[in-house]
């Protein structure tokens, strides 16, 4: 099953930084690959793309992408750090015999975020950052999760639809003397 693009991921395109020349960057769960193929083309010499799914991988290797099928990070050494990683997550709840991985996030919709900020946090950059989309349906519990795990974080973009709220939120590690909430 592939993520085809829709409202998130050009929420998500809009905010990518302009020049990436020189960065190492992660697209996780990347779908159809247009967030990697965008970011390849501003500039950045090496861009990684994960996918749970087989179908979704073969996608974005369709595009001249380095994708690897995997768990969030499951598949990367300890050594693989990045200086950008980015994360457009399933987030919509699931009853337990939901099958539809590409929309849902977890019985709350929260889950798979929480996974992959335990897991995010060793392959960043000191200095490196996380750019997630976000529901209003699952947020706030997200946000807490963030600031439990350290990290700093600020609202980039956000856009209202008539159930939710989806914004863009940037991450970075929580160091001494940096407020929480950037």
């Amino acid at each position: 099953m592939i993520y085809e693009p829709s409202d998130d991921t050009y929420l998500l395109m809009d905010s990518l930084p302009n020049d990436t020349k020189g960065m190492a960057v992660l697209e996780v769960g990347t779908g159809s690959g247009i967030i990697a193929e965008e970011i390849v083309k501003r500039g950045a010499p090496f861009v990684l793309a994960t996918d749970v799914s087989f179908e979704a991988a073969l996608s974005a290797k369709s595009r001249g992408l380095e994708v690897v099928v995997a768990d969030l990070l499951s598949a990367l050494s300890d050594r693989a750090v990045f200086d950008l990683v980015l994360f457009n997550p399933p987030y919509l709840p699931s009853s337990p015999r939901s099958n539809s991985e590409a929309w849902t996030g977890g019985i709350g919709g929260w889950e798979l975020s929480f996974k992959f900020l335990a897991q995010v946090k060793y392959h960043i950059k000191p200095n490196g950052k996380i750019l997630m989309v976000l529901s209003s349906l699952t947020s706030e519990r997200i946000l807490k999760a963030c600031a439990d795990l350290g990290f700093a974080f600020e609202r980039r973009a956000c856009r209202d639809f008539f159930y939710e709220s989806l914004c863009v939120y940037e991450f970075r590690e929580q160091r001494q003397g940096i407020p929480k909430l950037l």
